[in-house]
């Protein structure tokens, strides 16, 4: 599963049940045009899915990995 955390509040607005590309882009896709926008910064750990919805469906954000998957 793919849990989407908002970083400057630590909630947990939504939990995608798998970590392909197709279903974060389908729940990335599904937000208003305005949200996804306003996203700026995604961080992930180093999946190639993670990083494939990203820049398709959030392009104007920069995508970072994680420390905790960094070593």
């Amino acid at each position: 599963m793919t849990i989407i955390v908002n970083r400057n509040t630590g909630k947990v607005p939504s939990i995608v049940q798998h970590r392909s590309s197709a279903a974060l882009n389908g729940f990335l896709m599904s937000q208003p045009h305005s949200w996804r926008r306003g996203v700026k910064v995604v961080v992930t750990d180093g999946s190639a899915a993670y990083k494939t919805s990203a820049d398709a469906s959030l392009p104007q954000a920069r995508h970072v990995l994680d420390r905790f998957s960094l070593s």
